[in-house]
């Protein structure tokens, strides 16, 4: 059994007991926000010792944050800093929960791909790829972030993505930064064939007029 704080007093087999009522484990992300103790849903989803929690507790807390949209954002980069962690493990674990937390958990996932820890980077991009649009917007704001290599590991991240990743890398080609297209030039390069087909007019023009 876990042993959560706040309103989450105990995980069993049965789901999540609350201070009023058993919740089962699927209905907890649909509980009323103003029924539960927010702040006991960060410690569940990255305290130092999560992996002690039930991951279906850490999973339904990450899903309840991210009802909260932009008022997650905290929480989000309160996780992504667990990232830097010296357990590998802990990386993962961390960067799933942000995986679930949708826009914000990735925009936070987002702010580890400069990170010097190459696993770390690697763990970021990886769980960003899982994420459809939400992680594509998320690699594709890292051309803004004035970093290079942060800007290396996302356009790496979307060529793993198929067609979105494609179109999302198609859209720099025409950035005012030269190293943004040519980072985007050469991930579009390594993208599936299938992929990158309907770009590969852009590219050729980008190669010829690389100014």
């Amino acid at each position: 059994a876990c042993f959560p704080v706040g309103i989450l007093t105990r995980c069993a087999p049965g789901g999540f007991m609350t201070d009023l009522a058993p919740v089962p484990g699927e209905a907890f992300a649909d509980l009323d926000l103003s029924d539960l103790d927010l702040a006991a849903l960060v410690p569940v989803v990255a305290e130092e010792d999560f992996e002690h929690h039930c991951p279906s507790v850490r999973h339904g807390a990450a899903k309840t944050l991210r009802q909260l949209g932009p008022m997650a954002a905290p929480f989000a980069q309160h996780l992504a800093a667990k990232m830097d962690h010296h357990d590998p493990a802990m990386h993962r674990r961390a960067a799933a929960a942000l995986e679930w937390m949708g826009e914000e958990g990735a925009y936070a996932l987002a702010s580890q791909l400069g990170n010097a820890d190459y696993l770390v980077r690697r763990t970021a991009m990886e769980a960003l790829s899982q994420m459809g649009a939400e992680g594509a917007a998320a690699l594709s704001g890292a051309a803004a972030g004035g970093s290079r290599e942060a800007w290396a590991s996302a356009s790496e991240a979307l060529c793993w993505m198929g067609e979105l990743g494609a179109k999302t890398l198609a859209s720099h080609l025409e950035d005012a930064s030269a190293d943004v297209r040519l980072l985007a030039v050469e991930a579009l390069g390594r993208c599936s064939e299938a992929a990158a087909a309907g770009h590969l007019a852009r590219v050729a023009r980008r190669l010829e007029d690389p100014e």
